[in-house]
């Protein structure tokens, strides 16, 4: 135990690391477990000024992980199951059709009801009232009419980005307009990148590197998502 005390201390961003990972594991369970594990950091740090820095950046850790879970927590939207909203939204994320059911995409609500929040938008085709076959971008601006709903099965993974709800789409209108600032700048660098690779690759090779390089797997042939499944690759893609 003291040589790995010694060896510890040797190497004290290591354990000022430590100490703040370990913050962010132990928030969730109560001060009490929070206390022991600040004792804990205090102790790898032995008498030195090094353990009140490690427990101060475990008290680092405990804090960032409170502000992220009252913000996971945090809303209207998750508590207003059934009520009906008119908003404009930002579009976060490219719209990703489903085989069953209505295609969906993570959104921001700009004003109204849940101002700020973000939330899944479901819209079947006949919903997207503006003209043209295609989806609208990241980054878009839409004016979305819906009922809020709580999160499904296969969509719960979006409460971890912070969505509290989702909201089943009866009209949706793009606007016209599109976000602006860093945010805008990288909607457009994207926008060049997925059209760079449109013109210069057959369709089945954009897809894959639109899934590799953007995170954009929406294109992909099943055969070609279920091959990177199985061979345990399928994070490259997102």
């Amino acid at each position: 135990m003291r040589v790995a005390l010694d060896r510890i201390r040797e190497h004290p961003r290591h354990l000022l690391l430590g100490a703040f990972v370990a913050g962010l594991l132990v928030a969730p369970l109560g001060l009490a477990a929070v206390a022991s594990a600040a004792a804990g950091a205090a102790f790898g740090g032995g008498r030195t000024p090094l353990a009140l820095v490690a427990a101060a950046a475990l008290i680092a850790g405990v804090l960032v992980a409170g502000v992220r879970l009252h913000a996971l927590d945090a809303g209207v939207l998750h508590g207003a199951s059934g009520r009906t909203i008119v908003a404009r939204v930002t579009l976060l994320e490219p719209v990703r059709e489903r085989e069953a059911g209505p295609a969906v995409a993570r959104v921001r609500l700009l004003d109204g009801f849940g101002r700020g929040e973000q939330a899944v938008l479901r819209v079947r085709r006949w919903a997207y009232t503006t003209r043209g076959d295609a989806w609208p971008e990241v980054g878009d601006i839409l004016s979305v009419r819906g009922r809020v709903h709580p999160l499904g099965l296969a969509d719960a993974y979006q409460a971890r980005r912070n969505a509290h709800a989702a909201i089943t789409a009866t009209r949706v209108t793009a606007t016209g307009t599109r976000r602006g600032g860093i945010a805008g700048t990288l909607d457009g660098i994207r926008r060049r990148a997925e059209a760079g690779l449109d013109a210069a690759l057959d369709p089945s090779e954009a897809a894959l590197l639109r899934g590799m390089v953007l995170g954009e797997d929406e294109r992909l042939e099943e055969t070609v998502r279920e091959d990177f499944q199985r061979s345990g690759l399928a994070h490259i893609l997102t």
